[in-house]
């Protein structure tokens, strides 16, 4: 590698890019939000246009068990409520009512992503102690 990258103009040939080329090509209007769920912890990282690092948060109320189970609920409810998945069958499907249970189910799986993932992450970047802030579009992955 060191031969090949000697010959190229581009030092960096073949290498990773440095951070602060990452969190040159943001966008201007709001932080892009990269979580990462591990066994052993779970945390996102905020990049911001114009800061010189990542924003580390730490999301200690979430884990990677959890994760796992509100996946698993979500692919259930989506199955009942026939909602196309990968490689399945696009012709009609009937139409369902909607019903208590099945509203239960997926209001649980969005309480708990936004108590244990999304709140942490507003209230790390200091969006969440005013009604009257106006809140950037953020972008999560």
């Amino acid at each position: 590698m060191n031969s090949c990258s000697c010959c190229r103009r581009d030092s960096n040939f073949l290498r990773p890019p440095q951070t602060s080329d990452l969190l040159k090509g943001l966008p201007p209007d709001g932080p892009v939000i990269l979580i990462n769920v591990h066994e052993t912890r779970c945390d996102a990282l905020a990049l911001i246009s114009g800061f010189s690092a990542p924003v580390h948060i730490p999301l200690d109320k979430f884990t990677h068990k959890l994760s796992s189970e509100l996946r698993e609920c979500l692919r259930l409810f989506l199955l009942s409520r026939r909602v196309l998945l990968r490689d399945e069958d696009r012709g009609p499907r009937p139409v369902f009512d909607d019903n208590i249970e099945m509203q239960s189910e997926i209001h649980f799986i969005l309480e708990e992503l936004w108590r244990r993932v999304v709140k942490p992450i507003l209230d790390g970047l200091g969006y969440s102690g005013s009604v009257s802030l106006s809140i950037p579009n953020i972008l999560f992955c």
